[in-house]
């Protein structure tokens, strides 16, 4: 929507976030270059003239033959056009021994990593310990 293009329009954006981030710049968090807090941007802020933010829900079920989706906090929101954009969701079941890996692509995961890597260092300053790190390619769903 450019330029204030909603303005005529009812555009409504969903979004369990109440800020945007992009998943890329948590490598930086990882090794400690920036904060979690650094690499979010309070949706609150953005400039969307004409958009109807809505923020903590989203959408838990689509009817599509009715032209209208449920949120997650139970209201009901009728559409003419619907737009789904539910980002990349990596699909890795089908490698062998990803189980005990953890995504360094995972929000969820930035802050546990950082711990885990902590430790790690601080155990290999008195004993010989292997750590691999793999980057491949991941399937998506």
């Amino acid at each position: 929507v450019k330029n204030g293009g909603a303005k005529d329009k009812n555009v409504i954006l969903v979004e369990k976030n109440e800020y945007f981030s992009i998943g890329g710049m948590w490598q930086f968090v990882w090794n400690s270059r920036l904060q979690m807090e650094d690499v979010k941007w309070p949706l609150k802020k953005a400039n969307l003239p004409g958009i109807d933010v809505r923020t903590k829900t989203a959408v838990s079920k689509w009817i599509p033959n009715e032209n209208k989706v449920i949120l997650s906090n139970k209201k009901e929101i009728k559409y003419q056009h619907i737009v789904v954009s539910c980002g990349v969701v990596a699909d890795p079941k089908d490698v062998p021994g990803i189980e005990n890996t953890v995504n360094i692509c995972s929000e969820s995961h930035v802050e546990r990593q950082k711990k885990e890597m902590k430790e790690l260092v601080e155990k290999a300053k008195t004993e010989k310990v292997t750590f691999c790190l793999a980057i491949s390619v991941n399937p998506y769903k």
